[in-house]
């Protein structure tokens, strides 16, 4: 049985709600004091619970993440001071969306469907018909025989396709666990990020530890991207039901992670999103 070794993950405090000023890449509204201190006091305890020698913070380098980052390590400095560390790091970004078009009669604070109607249509075209290379928000499948009149011309430019977030990922937690293993020290690992982090950690958590360890169900070669997405089917009834809300915190047990055929698969799958995306001219 492996020792249970924890990671943490937090979504960003609440930012704030102005596409048309802030676009996609706002920061945080203000008066989220109280929650930073209280998040900060639950990790200073789960890292003296794990006899832990200090709180290592991984966010992401948008506005929201970055700031609510920085809002932990002030509040853990009341407290203990200089027990973590704040790392950004672009490769926990959300999902990149693109560039809206909103019209002249956008105000803030409204929904955007075209927006919600661009998940529907990513999800469909990246996991149902099997296209990690379909950029978000796009209004016509990359073959051309399906177009999504519904967003057409709501974009100003597409976002990214599965491809580019996925091996972004699976290159940040190839980095993390291959530090982890020869690490001298014992740190809490805490990623702050986005919903899309909650999903990827527990699916990853959870395909780690169904295929055993040690690792003894290689993963058939570029099929993790789907696998994750099965995955997240299986999950939709508990961890996953919803969106985490601001500030929401999340265990992940990351010791079936921690193993070298693992890490060495996230490379492999990486490195084939690389040659996918190398292969159809597409930017990483």
């Amino acid at each position: 049985m492996k020792e249970n070794s924890p990671a943490i993950g937090i979504r960003h405090f609440e930012d704030v709600d102005a596409l048309s000023s802030e676009g996609l890449n706002a920061g945080l509204i203000e008066g989220q004091e109280a929650l930073s201190e209280s998040t900060a006091e639950s990790l200073v305890h789960k890292a003296h619970e794990g006899n832990c020698d200090y709180i290592e913070i991984f966010a992401s380098d948008q506005k929201r993440t970055s700031e609510t980052a920085l809002m932990l390590k002030d509040s853990i400095d009341k407290i203990k001071p200089g027990f973590n560390e704040v790392n950004i790091d672009h490769r926990l970004r959300d999902l990149d969306q693109g560039e809206l078009n909103l019209g002249p009669d956008y105000i803030d604070g409204e929904k955007f469907k075209p927006l919600q109607e661009a998940w529907g249509y990513f999800w469909d075209e990246t996991f149902t018909k099997g296209d990690f290379l379909y950029r978000f928000g796009d209004s016509t499948s990359r073959d051309g025989s399906r177009s999504f009149s519904n967003i057409e011309d709501k974009f100003l430019k597409p976002g990214e396709c599965y491809a580019q977030m996925a091996e972004r990922y699976y290159d940040f937690l190839y980095t993390l666990l291959s530090q982890e293993m020869v690490s001298p020290s014992k740190r809490l690992i805490t990623l702050v990020g986005h919903s899309i982090t909650f999903g990827i950690m527990h699916e990853l958590t959870e395909i780690a530890k169904d295929y055993g360890y040690p690792f003894n169900r290689p993963i058939a070669f570029g099929s993790l991207p789907d696998l994750t997405w099965k995955y997240f089917d299986k999950l939709r009834s508990t961890v996953l039901a919803k969106n985490p809300d601001f500030g929401q915190m999340a265990v992940f047990d990351i010791s079936y992670l921690k193993d070298e055929k693992f890490i060495s698969e996230l490379e492999v799958e990486r490195d084939a999103l690389r040659a996918l995306m190398i292969q159809s001219n597409v930017r990483y």
